[in-house]
């Protein structure tokens, strides 16, 4: 192994051959883009998906603080000083044009996480069938 870029060799003349070379130059290679060539951008358009449905969610939670406890790793950098106790959600289902498919859903009080998933689970039962469903294509004359 070389030491130096830790490079890994399955021999010693290959790790010998590639020391004269890596001990003449700094032990990093910066190769920055060309001016003309710095701008990173999706090319294969072709290539995108949309999708039928996107479900828009967001929790609400209360924070409750810690009471002070001496962290039992002493290595840890951070001290909680409190924690979120979800306590309620709210979420939309859109098709792939933006268009709002039902009334946004609302809920607070107990158990919000589980509630949250079970309701996910139903729109899951309501969404199947649209995504299962083959229309036939109905072609004009011009079309075929």
């Amino acid at each position: 192994m070389c030491y130096r870029c830790l490079r890994r060799f399955c021999r010693e003349d290959l790790l010998q051959e590639h020391l004269n070379y890596c001990k003449n130059v700094s032990p990093q290679k910066i190769k920055m883009p060309s001016p003309d060539r710095n701008i990173l951008q999706f090319q294969k358009i072709e290539f995108q998906h949309k999708v039928p449905f996107v479900i828009y969610a967001d929790f609400e939670s209360i924070l409750i603080p810690y009471h002070s406890v001496q962290p039992t790793n002493q290595s840890a950098y951070t001290e909680k000083i409190v924690r979120h106790k979800p306590c309620g959600y709210a979420y939309v289902v859109t098709d792939a044009n933006g268009k709002i498919m039902k009334p946004i859903t609302v809920y607070r009080g107990p158990d919000a996480v589980t509630h949250f998933i079970n309701n996910l689970i139903k729109e899951k039962h309501n969404i199947t069938p649209m995504l299962t469903t083959i229309s036939p294509m109905n072609f004009s004359p011009e079309e075929d």
